[in-house]
């Protein structure tokens, strides 16, 4: 096993939970892995998870117990990809929504549901590994980050850390975007942030034409200078097409020739 002293960045995602483990020492990245949000099983997004808070007696604390679940999970396979055990985490940072760092600290996050989307606390945490029933060193130091706002949470705090938009003289933008997007607009006088969510656009609700980003959805379109003609690619499918009649649903083999060859 490899020895030193070791830290996870995590991003707590509505879907995804990411781990980055560092050594502290070097700050080299030694390992990179996701796991699933385990708390989609209570709702897709932000909003289905408070309801769940709010229409079950028990709903706060079975997300809260997921999420650590998953965790721990993650903990266990980052350490495995850089050959140490979870143990030896003896530092680590967690980032997310509003909604996710609520329920990760066991925080009812009802007052986020409607306005004023008022957070229970904005500020930063320390708490011991221990505490959190998280299998890292029972001494580590788990750092939350601050939230901003209502629906503007500590993810977005990181991508200032990391990015510095603050520095800049020019304007800049910056985007985040995942089930829920956050975007920060400014200079070094004066930054905006917003946040909104995402997901519905990602699974087409209440598109009128097409269909959501999945498997024979068109996700390249090229012209041809010369002939002006179009054509384009579909997800899951290498080859460009010219032919606009295609039923993504259908098998491949009743495809057009080009595509079932």
């Amino acid at each position: 096993l490899v020895e030193g002293v070791h830290g996870l960045a995590v991003d707590i995602g509505s879907t995804t939970v990411a781990g980055f483990l560092c050594d502290l020492l070097s700050g080299e990245i030694l390992a990179q892995e996701s796991v699933m949000n385990p708390q989609v099983v209570y709702g897709e997004d932000l909003m289905s998870r408070i309801s769940y808070a709010m229409t079950n007696r028990d709903g706060l604390k079975k997300m809260h117990e997921a999420i650590i679940d998953g965790l721990n999970k993650l903990g266990a396979k980052v350490a495995r990809s850089a050959g140490i055990r979870p143990r030896d985490i003896h530092e680590a940072v967690f980032v997310g929504n509003t909604t996710m760092t609520h329920i990760l600290l066991g925080i009812d996050p009802i007052e986020l549901g409607g306005a004023p989307f008022a957070l229970a606390t904005r500020d930063a945490l320390d708490i011991k590994a221990r505490d959190l029933s998280l299998r890292f060193h029972p001494g580590a130091n788990i750092h939350v980050l601050p939230a901003e706002a209502g629906h503007v949470g500590a993810d977005n705090v990181g991508v200032l850390v990391a990015e510095m938009p603050h520095l800049y003289d020019e304007t800049v933008l910056v985007v985040d975007v995942g089930t829920n997007a956050e975007i920060v607009l400014g200079h070094q006088h004066q930054l905006y942030s917003a946040s909104s969510p995402t997901g519905p656009a990602f699974e087409g609700a209440q598109i009128s034409h097409g269909m959501r980003a999945a498997t024979g959805a068109i996700e390249r379109v090229r012209i041809d200078p010369e002939t002006r003609e179009a054509s384009f690619r579909v997800i899951g499918e290498e080859r460009w097409s010219s032919e606009w009649n295609l039923d993504p649903t259908a098998p491949l083999e009743q495809q057009p020739a080009h595509l079932a060859s």
